[in-house]
């Protein structure tokens, strides 16, 4: 059970391995959902609403609204609308501290500036000494006083509690007029002027001029005709592709960029002109910062799927002769994107269109021609199969692994799903038993964040986990662990002691706190390059979840006891709970503020016995345990005890354990005489009994017309080895495994023998009923003798992933040949990648939900490639 997990850090720690000395171009920068999480909690603790209303419902009101600020604000921050570049950031950040050293007195702490995905030129504020600058902003503005001025009018509706006042307004149902609006965006033009004039900015009203032409890149024209982008590539571009047809795309209004929350530019013009003073010559923004706004743009633009207004503003760029690679591949993946959702129905509305009136001639021939491009023309156009989030930059990246040095390479989870990755490497011996150490932090998209050195003793890395922006890392210390032995006897003179080791260090390299305990261990000798190395294992191994904002948890098993320990994020110990339960496996989940455990103990059913423990993170009050048994009493077998995709709510699924036949389970032979009589899910959805909702579908009683009464299946001629489950966004659950064949050796009577061939799907949906799934062919393995373990046979490698956006699963094989990715929602193949192909050899990774990790590993030039793609 749950081998997946380590299956996938060997394998993925071998590539990065293979990878070490290789150049990667990867995406730059941060987004707020990793960047800003700390700060977003922050929020939610700090910005109260102050009681300034007698009348309870008015104040009650009041409340209302500055809660869905705050939420707003956060879950923006969540959802990643906020980006941080290190170019970028740092240029807005010193004007903000300009501006707040000019002027102590009427702002006394420097505001956060978070800087928006959104392409409008504009900016905003939501109060509460927050400022916001949209991306948009950043590639129109010429030059740095006119950034200046943005962010110092955005600062004055802070100090003049703007924001606060509309609310207020509207909880006490006042009308917010528009001419007292516009009359706040007067006052903080002229308090924007004061604030510039402390802070030594020069300011001119022209700034008020130039921003009436916001919206112009819409009618901006191209340097060449649109036919000729195509055709200097040798791609067909048909002229009949550029001529609208009957009926067309239906428009969506006026385009984004001409979106406006500020007054007629030219009487912001007329009323501030007298006041236009220069103290120093206008600065010219870098065209380094351009340029690197500009991407980050297109790029938003591409992930939001508003690809026409992407290719558009690519093609724009690509008029410049300094054009560099990075657009010519986002040109191609804008192609490959939009096949992919044609081939989901979905053209019309990755296409964006907006009103010809809104546009240049150039830009509404390009909407029309994204309109009426063939289909498979499409798929010729987006040949290059370039995944964009592995190419923001065109500088390389080299992932920080020497060859020849020890290193151990962990997946980083936040709330049990993919955050990043981390790389240990043990650098230099500094005494007998004491190294220095190297970590590096990546994100989920490979790009580097953050680095720690430290000095210890021999050190173990087993679990990462991130909660805001600190990281929990879980290590065993030893003497004896790693060292190399004469021979096995020498394990005797061991004198071992270990230790449990916890750090907690931040994503910027600082040291927060350390924890350690003594843990029992006992020495056992590996074998590994004809060496004898010292190991050990955990009775119990050691696990780590995040848990409601909280901090983390994390639970272990050694040879004498069983710890569940809570940390907050700042590294102490909260609590602890010893596990008296005798177990022979366990496994930790959360959800929301409670700490489950799924608890493996001896039965007579020898692969059930499971039962579920629970516990309140809040006050450390447990639950009333859970048996897991049918309403039968059979025992069940567990393939999956996760968080549910939608509801984010504990399940458990797996085999209903037939209590005849169930210890006769090892073999292919043993399988094919019906060990299992059905299969179960159970969602935690609370803790009484009414929440817990149960699903058994059996087969033994003969009632599945696609499974015979031991589990034969029908249509593939086999019997199903199931070894995994997992849950949709459709409320259905999906158990997957191997096929098991057999054929008689001889004509007439003997014994048989036995391969596996093809993945089997099974679905129960949410009233238990049973569907075959699609039968996704593989190579049937050797013939194997009866008596060999299904854990012996050559299976072929399988995993899901749940795109989060689209609420579609997919399931990966690997098989030493091809590697398939199977769209379980909507029952086809998406794509057959050949493993070997021109000296190339390819294998793919879990990586983040709807993403892979991709090895490209060039035989010929023994370089790697690593990239994470979408499904």
């Amino acid at each position: 059970m749950f081998t997946l997990r380590s299956l996938y850090k060997r394998t993925l720690f071998v590539t990065l391995l293979a990878a070490s000395a290789t150049p990667v171009s990867v995406y730059s920068q941060d987004l707020s959902g990793i960047y800003y999480s700390r700060q977003k909690d922050s929020l939610q603790k700090n910005w109260t609403c102050p009681t300034i209303f007698f009348d309870k419902a008015i104040q009650k009101k009041y409340q209302q609204l500055w809660d869905k600020r705050t939420q707003q604000l956060t879950t923006a921050i969540a959802d990643n609308q906020f980006v941080h570049d290190t170019l970028v950031n740092p240029y807005l950040d010193a004007i903000v501290q300009q501006i707040t050293k000019g002027n102590g007195t009427m702002v006394p702490v420097k505001p956060m500036l978070l800087l928006d995905r959104s392409p409008l030129a504009n900016a905003w504020s939501p109060g509460g000494n927050i400022v916001v600058i949209d991306l948009g902003m950043m590639v129109f503005a010429r030059t740095r006083e006119e950034l200046a001025l943005v962010i110092a009018h955005e600062m004055a509706h802070n100090i003049l509690h703007h924001y606060e006042w509309t609310i207020q307004q509207k909880a006490k149902n006042a009308t917010t007029e528009a001419n007292r609006q516009l009359q706040h965006e007067k006052i903080a033009d002229s308090f924007a002027i004061v604030l510039l004039r402390n802070s030594h900015i020069g300011f001119d009203a022209r700034y008020f001029l130039h921003a009436d032409s916001s919206d112009q890149v819409l009618h901006q024209p191209l340097a060449h005709p649109l036919t000729w982008y195509f055709t200097s590539r040798h791609l067909p571009c048909e002229t009949a592709w550029l001529n609208p047809g009957k009926g067309g795309l239906p428009a969506a209004g006026a385009p984004d960029e001409e979106s406006a929350t500020h007054p007629d530019g030219m009487n912001r013009f007329m009323s501030t002109r007298k006041v236009t003073a220069w103290r120093t010559t206008p600065s010219r923004l870098p065209g380094t910062l351009t340029e690197a706004a500009n991407k980050m743009l297109i790029k938003s633009l591409y992930e939001s799927g508003k690809l026409t207004a992407c290719l558009y503003r690519i093609l724009l760029r690509m008029d410049k002769p300094d054009t560099d690679s990075w657009y010519e591949v986002l040109f191609s993946s804008v192609f490959h994107r939009l096949y992919e959702e044609d081939n989901r129905l979905a053209r019309g509305e990755a296409i964006d269109a907006k009103p010809k009136e809104y546009l240049s001639a150039d830009y509404y021939a390009l909407q029309t021609m994204l309109e009426r491009i063939p289909h498979d023309m499409l798929q010729r156009y987006g040949k290059i199969p370039l995944p964009v989030e592995a190419t923001f930059r065109s500088e390389p990246k080299v992932i920080p692994q020497p060859r020849d040095l020890p290193a151990q390479m962990e997946p980083i989870r936040k709330d049990g799903r993919l955050a990043g990755y981390l790389v240990l490497t043990q650098l230099e011996k500094t005494g007998i038993d004491s190294f220095v150490y190297h970590l590096t932090f990546s994100d989920e998209n490979l790009n580097d964040i953050g680095s720690f050195t430290f000095h210890d003793k021999q050190l173990l890395l087993k679990e990462a986990a991130l909660q805001g922006d600190v990281l929990c890392l879980l290590y065993i210390k030893s003497n004896f662990i790693g060292n190399e032995l004469a021979d096995a006897a020498s394990l005797n003179q061991v004198q071992a002691s270990a230790r449990l080791f916890a750090q907690f260090v931040t994503l910027r390299g600082r040291l927060l706190n350390q924890y350690s305990c003594t843990i029992s261990l006992h020495p056992e000798a590996d074998s590994a390059g004809g060496k004898l190395i010292a190991n050990a294992q955990l009775a119990q191994p050691l696990q780590l979840r995040t848990i409601d904002s909280k901090g983390f948890v994390c639970i272990y098993g050694d040879d004498n006891q069983t710890q569940l320990l809570l940390f907050s994020t700042d590294g102490k110990l909260s609590w602890q709970k010893t596990i008296r339960d005798a177990v022979t496996g366990l496994h930790l989940l959360t959800s929301g503020a409670d700490i489950y455990l799924l608890l493996k103990k001896q039965n007579r059913m020898t692969e059930g016995g499971y039962e579920i423990i629970s516990y309140n993170s809040r006050d450390t009050s447990s639950y009333p345990r859970l048996l897991l048994t049918d309403r039968k009493g059979n025992a069940l077998k567990v393939l999956s005890f996760d968080n549910d995709p939608v509801t984010g709510n504990p399940y458990i699924a797996g085999l209903i354990i037939d209590s005849l036949k169930g210890n006769n389970y090892l073999t292919g032979e043993q399988l094919t005489h019906g060990p299992y009589s059905g299969v179960f899910t159970i969602q935690l959805n609370g803790h009484r009994r009414k929440d817990i909702q149960t699903a058994f579908s059996y087969w033994s009683n003969g009632t599945q017309s696609f499974l015979g009464k031991d589990g034969y299946h029908c249509s593939s001629h086999s019997y199903p080895n199931m070894e995994k489950a997992f849950r949709d966004c459709q409320g259905n659950t999906w158990f997957t495994g191997t096929g098991i064949i057999r054929k008689s050796r001889q004509l007439i009577g003997g014994a048989y023998k036995y391969a596996s061939s093809n993945i089997l799907m099974m679905r129960q949906d949410a009233t238990g009923r049973c569907f075959a799934g699609t039968t996704i062919a593989t190579p049937a393995t050797a013939w194997v003798d009866p008596s060999t373990l299904l854990t012996d046979y050559p299976e072929p490698d399988f995993y899901p992933s749940t795109n989060p956006d689209t609420h579609t699963t997919y399931l990966l094989v690997n098989t030493p040949d091809t590697i398939s990715i199977y769209n379980v929602s909507e029952k086809k193949m998406e794509r057959t990648i050949a493993r070997q192909n021109d000296g190339r050899l390819i294998s793919v990774y879990p990586a983040k939900d709807g993403f892979m990790l991709v090895s490209d590993i060039n035989l010929k030039e023994k370089e790697t490639r690593l990239s994470i793609e979408a499904l």
